[in-house]
């Protein structure tokens, strides 16, 4: 349980550093070179420690670059943006409709049936996310581009997750190759986003040292050691317990941020918190069942 405990308020302590790297530079740029650096470090490993050669199929091209799209740059790129204008427990809660969002993707375009529970407790959950983001006053007017930036990159990391698990389950490659590839690729396109829309003159960063400081610690934190933690803690937990489990991480993420960032957070907030984790009740319901 401790260890399960320490991955969630890891996870809360990456965005308190991506948060306060905004400090210093320009979120593209940051993006950028925080996912190079970590998809290189675990392609180093897995070329060098690992001893394993990188080979990749022609035919799973497009379901990499998707993984690294979806997954990798508007995942991150539209998180940190969003940072910049809304509080960090927001945008951490909002990631926690994650189930929820790929439940409603999978009734959509898919046509996969959903039973009862899951329908309302999808209900619920997306409930939640409409208080949180309209506010104290519920009008649709209080939504900001902030706001649905965050939204777009809680689906998109589903799309990421979905073509991930294709290629581990179903290709067989290494969870290790795909991530490093995919982040690699993903920090290439925020760079590329933020020479078009950030400016470089030279580089679009204040303070060079303090930048590398936070990108280095985020990357560490949240590519190298959460993950690798997650992976190992999903041999011990089931999924539904470890998905229940995360809903700590917006609370980890309200307290750090209180008190390292200043940032209070509004009653909604709360009121969010639990409509999400009563829709994943209902969600989980036949799983905690079994």
């Amino acid at each position: 349980m401790f260890l399960l405990l320490l991955l969630y308020l890891l996870i809360s302590f990456s965005f308190i550093l991506n948060k306060e790297s905004l400090s210093f530079a320009q979120p593209f740029f940051l993006v950028g070179l925080r996912l190079i650096i970590a998809g290189s470090l675990l392609l180093i490993y897995y070329k060098f420690f690992r001893k394993q050669q990188i080979n990749i199929k022609k035919k799973d091209y497009w379901l990499f670059a998707l993984v690294a799209l979806a997954g990798a740059f508007i995942t991150n790129s539209f998180d940190l943006w969003a940072l910049q204008y809304i509080y960090t427990a927001k945008v951490s809660l909002i990631y926690m409709l994650s189930p929820f969002f790929g439940a409603a993707i999978s009734y959509i375009f898919f046509k996969e049936k959903l039973s009862r529970a899951k329908f309302l407790g999808l209900l619920i959950g997306l409930s939640g996310l409409i208080i949180l983001l309209t506010g104290k006053n519920g009008s649709a007017y209080n939504f900001s581009l902030a706001d649905i930036a965050v939204v777009i990159a809680s689906l998109t990391t589903v799309v990421g997750w979905s073509a991930m698990k294709v290629l581990v389950d179903r290709r067989s490659y290494s969870p290790i190759l795909v991530n490093g590839i995919s982040l690699s690729i993903g920090g290439i396109f925020s760079m590329i986003a933020s020479i078009i829309v950030e400016g470089w003159y030279p580089l679009p960063v204040t303070n060079i040292l303090y930048c590398l400081t936070f990108v280095i610690a985020a990357a560490l934190v949240a590519h190298i050691i959460a993950y690798n933690l997650y992976a190992y803690l999903l041999k011990r937990y089931t999924i539904v317990f470890m998905t229940f489990s995360s809903l700590s991480t917006p609370l980890f993420t309200a307290v750090l941020s209180y008190f390292l960032l200043g940032e209070k957070v509004s009653h909604t907030f709360f009121i969010s918190l639990i409509l999400i984790f009563v829709g994943m009740f209902f969600f989980y319901k036949d799983e905690l069942k079994g």
